[in-house]
């Protein structure tokens, strides 16, 4: 996952993903064909990252009803 735009750091998810290099931030059209290139050249960077944003999905998951069962109505 790549970040063009610098006001992801609104977002949690988003900085946490770059802190744990599970997302990259670029800053140009010329970075991210580079970084695309290196992803469909280099197997294992492939595996790495995926393995990053997999950890990253599992670590997440159920927050949704985490945050749903701490709301009281």
């Amino acid at each position: 996952i790549a970040f063009l735009c610098p006001n992801y750091y609104n977002y949690r998810e988003a900085n946490e993903m770059i802190e744990q290099q599970a997302a990259l931030s670029v800053t140009s059209e010329i970075e991210l064909n580079n970084l695309i290139s290196n992803f469909l050249t280099d197997i294992k960077l492939q595996k790495a990252n995926s393995e990053l944003c997999r950890n990253f999905v599992v670590k997440n998951t159920g927050a949704t009803q985490k945050i749903l069962s701490n709301i009281s109505i």
